[in-house]
């Protein structure tokens, strides 16, 4: 059985052009994520705005991600 690649190893893939691996990622951390925006809106609607926001910042600001805590770096 293959071993699930961790979130620095789809951070890698991505920067080298494996799209794939971002929605791995999203898919990955959507729960949480999810989870927490929408206990700070007012609704759902207003949360999954605010979830693809994240996702781009996420792409624009990769290169300062320098932790070993992907989930922690995302949250913030």
């Amino acid at each position: 059985m293959p071993m699930e690649a961790t979130d620095e190893e789809l951070l890698a893939r991505y920067r080298a052009g494996d799209t794939e691996a971002l929605a791995m990622l999203i898919e990955r951390h959507r729960r949480i994520l999810f989870g927490f925006i929408l206990g700070m809106t007012e609704g759902r609607e207003d949360a999954e705005e605010i979830f693809q926001e994240v996702w781009l910042r996420v792409i624009r600001k990769l290169w300062l991600y320098r932790s070993r805590n992907f989930r922690g770096w995302l949250m913030r």
